[in-house]
């Protein structure tokens, strides 16, 4: 069962005000369970949101935040991280601010954009599948 120890990790910098202008919701684990994704989103198109990561521990519970990095805009309604199903090495996410889908590479700790895709369709962008 689950217990709250009183430990927290930030989603958006410290120190980003006023907080309300941001929402977390979309949290993923990598598929070896070793690491665990979040992303916020920004209620404002003028704000960018962030993507975390953390280390988890054999029992998974989070050990230390690894990064926090910002998402090239708000999101919209999405921001929404998706690792692969198939690889520990992939993740995408999904903006709908825009119209787009990114790919990141996860490798040695490190999170690194390594494409983007344009997809300009009312209504895209919520979540991404993975196909093998």
């Amino acid at each position: 069962m689950p217990v709250f120890t009183h430990i927290t990790y930030p989603l958006i910098p410290p120190g980003l005000t006023p907080k309300k202008m941001y929402r977390s919701d979309v949290v993923f684990l990598h598929r070896s369970n070793e690491y665990l994704f979040a992303t916020s989103r920004a209620n404002a198109s003028n704000l960018t949101g962030y993507i975390a990561a953390f280390k988890l521990g054999p029992a998974g519970s989070v050990e230390r935040q690894i990064c926090l990095n910002p998402t090239p805009t708000s999101g919209g309604h999405s921001n929404a991280v998706s690792p692969c199903d198939f690889s520990d090495e992939w993740l995408a996410l999904t903006d709908d601010q825009e119209g787009f889908v990114e790919v990141y590479r996860w490798k040695e700790e490190f999170l690194a954009r390594v494409a983007h895709l344009d997809i300009k369709d009312p209504g895209f962008g919520m979540n991404a599948i993975w196909y093998d």
